[in-house]
């Protein structure tokens, strides 16, 4: 689906896929988050929001989506894998930027997600 993405994180929740798929979407929704797109089929949310995934002084990667892809793992366990999708043209940003690792925790808080490493 897109060209460039960087693999930020994997959550995994023990909930069943559908279950898994609606909090997810509910949650981001309440805080306020843009749904682009949803896929409940295909196991894919990507939402608009601004990130800054690497800060090398005078140079800067800025992100403006964030793709979660939802997968089931077994009957009561899902797997969700977060990638920021890079923009290059990006040079600066005046809006509000999203910090990731707070975003990740408190997806991770929920329903007891295990948050694993990179």
């Amino acid at each position: 689906m897109y060209f460039l993405k960087e693999k930020i994180r994997t959550i995994t929740y023990q909930l069943e896929y559908t279950a898994a798929y609606a909090l997810l979407l509910s949650k981001l929704k309440e805080w306020n988050f843009t749904i682009e797109s949803a896929d409940q089929h295909g196991g894919d949310i990507v939402v608009r929001c601004l990130s800054q995934l690497v800060n090398m002084g005078l140079w800067r990667c800025w992100s403006d989506k964030l793709l979660l892809q939802i997968k089931s793992v077994h009957p009561n366990m899902t797997s969700v894998s977060v990638y920021a999708i890079p923009n290059l043209w990006r040079i600066r940003s005046s809006e509000k930027v999203t910090d990731i690792e707070s975003l990740l925790s408190q997806l991770a808080g929920l329903a007891g997600g295990r948050l694993n490493s990179p």
